[in-house]
């Protein structure tokens, strides 16, 4: 498009007294169909957006009208990014993913003693410093007996990846140890519309989840990345997936678009009419500036966009219940995850937030809360053997509206741990913020088990921040006691794993990345 186009754009929304259109920060102004959908200007998710749509298009010259109506481009998903929001403030740190706490450090092998993992939910007999106590299976260090790791090696274990390498040796990540207020939706921690900003593009949406919220979870985004005009739709289970062709307001129900149904066939016929009529209404006032051979070259442009899409997608390829990948993956297990998951690693969706209720932990028995780690750590090794199914690489963002204590006064329960047996933990006692962490995990399709993590002189360097003595978060750190900190360095190193961390600032302003960037870059690039 060039400058004079744009000026025309911009004239024709002017003087035809159109509301502005949401053009995303630093990128150019729409040419194709598929940018206009992603522009917000053409929406079958929600909905039906193509009089503005082919208002603007006829005010322009007929060449400009077919090369903005008609081109379809190669579509650039990026890497596949969810994130997973465990709703009620669990343990992450400590007692599912290990903690270093040496001063001026950040590896997790930087062990504490063994008074000092007690509020992280581990006895003195399963400290981190004694031998076995730890395993790094998935690059990542977890405590032998951490919830997270039992399930995802309760999914994973026995898996192998088209190259003959164990599915482990693809998989790597990142603990990112800051601070969170406590059991609180508000915290704005939830990553998914900076990661569409960063890459994580869809193909049909851009952003989905299990709840009907602003970021499609339980906690919130920060205020100044949110774009509601990219709100995610809501998706958990198999109808709401096919429900992404919808007609109405809603997005999921009975009134999809799928033919085969009772009344389908009706259905997609007014839908088709809508677009026609909708089309038509500007036909006379347009009229009045244009030929009518511009104006109705635009439309049939529009119409063909509208058929071509359908003849894209179809209620039945969005049904995880109908693409066998997901049922080798889950095995009919949570279509809540299932639907979020399969969308997501199709591309059809950028990224999407998956919400696991019951994380809070205090007060309960640690029996209760090692269980609800292990369906975690399924979800999570359900979503990467799914990725594995498909060909694909993944990022995960794994985060708690909070964080928990556990008792320093001795007491705890002997929990029944895979491939162990009986573990003594501490029990879970009270909300604490000082205690929370994030996981972002990675999964390198056909991988060769070489680290995917920076290195320096004492090895990968897998811990991000880090905590002190006693079991509290280290508040001192850029990201310890900053949230904001806390997205920008999960960020880094997701755009780092696709080879652009250079291009931080021109995504999200200037003067935005913290001073200290570059230490906050763990990731090696794997895609």
């Amino acid at each position: 498009m060039s400058k004079n186009d744009d000026k025309k754009f911009k004239k024709v929304i002017k003087d035809q007294h159109l509301p502005d259109p949401f053009l995303h920060e630093n990128h150019k102004l729409p040419r194709t169909r598929r940018e206009f959908l992603a522009h917000g200007f053409l929406g079958l998710s929600t909905t039906v957006m193509i009089p503005t749509f082919t208002t603007m298009l006829a005010a322009q010259n007929k060449a400009f009208a077919e090369t903005v109506a008609c081109e379809l481009p190669q579509f650039s998903a990026g890497l596949p990014y969810l994130c997973i929001d465990v709703a009620g403030g669990m343990n992450i740190a400590g007692s599912n993913a290990i903690v270093g706490m040496a001063k001026n450090g950040e590896h997790q092998e930087d062990y504490g003693g063994a008074s000092d993992y007690i509020k992280l939910g581990i006895t003195p007999g399963e400290t981190p410093a004694a031998s076995g106590k730890v395993e790094g299976k998935y690059g990542l260090k977890f405590h032998r007996a951490s919830g997270i790791l039992e399930g995802m090696k309760s999914v994973l274990d026995g898996e192998t990846m088209p190259n003959g390498r164990p599915i482990e040796d693809g998989v790597d990540g990142l603990v990112f140890c800051s601070r969170t207020s406590d059991d609180s939706a508000t915290n704005q921690i939830n990553t998914v519309y900076m990661a569409n900003k960063a890459g994580a593009k869809g193909e049909l949406v851009q952003l989905i989840g299990n709840s009907s919220t602003d970021t499609g979870g339980r906690s919130a985004a920060p205020g100044g990345q949110v774009n509601l005009n990219l709100r995610p739709s809501k998706v958990s289970n198999n109808n709401d997936a096919e429900g992404l062709l919808s007609l109405g307001n809603t997005l999921s129900g009975q009134n999809y678009l799928r033919s085969t149904d009772s009344g389908g066939q009706e259905r997609v016929k007014k839908f088709m009419d809508r677009i026609s009529k909708m089309s038509k209404n500007k036909v006379n006032e347009l009229a009045k500036k244009n030929s009518l051979g511009q104006i109705q070259d635009v439309l049939n442009c529009s119409l063909d966009g509208a058929k071509q899409l359908f003849n894209t997608y179809s209620a039945e390829m969005l049904n995880p219940a109908n693409d066998a990948t997901v049922t080798n993956a889950f095995g009919g297990e949570s279509q809540k995850v299932a639907s979020v998951a399969k969308l997501v690693l199709d591309s059809i969706a950028g990224a999407g937030t998956i919400t696991i209720g019951g994380g809070d932990y205090h007060g309960g028995t640690a029996v209760r809360t090692h269980m609800k780690d292990t369906e975690v750590g399924r979800a999570i090794g359900r979503c990467i053997l799914l990725a594995k199914e498909k060909g694909k690489n993944l990022a995960i963002h794994l985060f708690t509206d909070g964080g928990v204590a556990g008792d320093g006064g001795g007491l705890s329960e002997p929990v029944d741990v895979l491939g162990i047996g009986q573990v003594e933990k501490v029990k879970w006692t009270g909300d604490s913020g000082t205690r929370s962490s994030s996981l972002l995990l990675f999964y390198k399709h056909n991988h060769d088990g070489s680290t995917l993590v920076r290195e320096d002189g004492n090895g990968p360097r897998r811990q991000v921040g880090n905590y002190i003595k006693n079991g509290g978060v280290n508040l001192s750190t850029t990201i310890g006691n900053n949230t904001e900190n806390l997205w920008k360095a999960i960020m880094l190193n997701y755009l780092a794993a696709q080879g652009k961390e250079s291009e931080f600032e021109d995504i999200f302003g200037r003067g935005s990345l913290p001073q200290d960037h570059e230490a906050l870059i763990r990731m090696k690039k794997i895609v």
